[in-house]
């Protein structure tokens, strides 16, 4: 498996996880009415979880873009469904951040 195979799958995969979790948290938080646990130090909290999958579908879906527009896609001839395959993840993200207006933690 090449690099670019590598990160471009990772970057649809951390995207669902990503996606996956959110989705939980608001089914458990906003629909079902559950409190957050009183212990924020457990490594367990799912606002833990969904943070660190939003660092990394971020992540992914930057570097992967950016590394096939700059390496790959001026030197080959490309189908269609490759550009899309690779402007889907990234656009799917910044709209999520966009309408649940999602900060970025700063260290």
């Amino acid at each position: 498996m090449t690099p670019a195979l590598f990160f471009s799958n990772w970057s649809y995969y951390a995207s669902l996880i990503y996606l996956t979790l959110i989705l939980t948290a608001h089914i458990r938080h906003d629909l079902l009415g559950t409190p957050l646990a009183a212990d924020s130090c457990s490594l367990f909290q799912l606002w833990k979880w969904c943070s660190l999958s939003l660092n990394l579908a971020s992540v992914f879906n930057v570097i992967t873009p950016s590394a096939y527009f700059t390496m790959i896609y001026p030197s080959k001839e490309q189908q269609g469904y490759q550009v899309v395959n690779h402007i889907v993840p990234i656009c799917t993200l910044l709209v999520d951040q966009t309408l649940n207006a999602t900060i970025l933690e700063h260290g």
